[in-house]
């Protein structure tokens, strides 16, 4: 199965409340408020969730792709001369390439990323 062959993909990036940037809450309820819009939007049991994240570790200049869901966790550590941001790429590729392998585990699948 080709991912790129569903016509039934979307894209959300706003979160189920809005606020202004004089009025931020705090780190703790903006964390809440991310973990509210996932389980409205996408709740566990009718969606797998699979959390990717790439990482970047200073003082090593290592970089790695997080991939984790219900099904399988992943992570693959990259080496050097990468960014965070192309780890995160990377974890979605492996999450799409996951995700093709086991389609008959699920009927609906979210890839959440935190990347900007």
């Amino acid at each position: 199965m080709n991912p790129l062959a569903d016509t039934d993909v979307a894209c959300c990036t706003q979160l189920l409340d809005s606020f202004r940037k004089s009025n931020t809450p705090s780190p703790e309820q903006m964390r809440l408020l991310a973990l509210e819009t996932i389980n409205v939007n996408y709740p566990g049991g009718l969606w797998l969730q699979v959390f990717t994240d790439g990482s970047y570790i200073e003082k090593h200049a290592n970089v790695g792709a997080d991939v984790y869901s219900e099904l399988f966790p992943f992570y693959v550590a990259a080496g050097h001369n990468r960014s965070a941001f192309e780890e995160e790429i990377e974890a979605i590729r492996i999450a799409l390439c996951q995700l093709c392998c086991l389609d008959t585990k699920f009927t609906k699948a979210v890839i959440l990323s935190d990347s900007q």
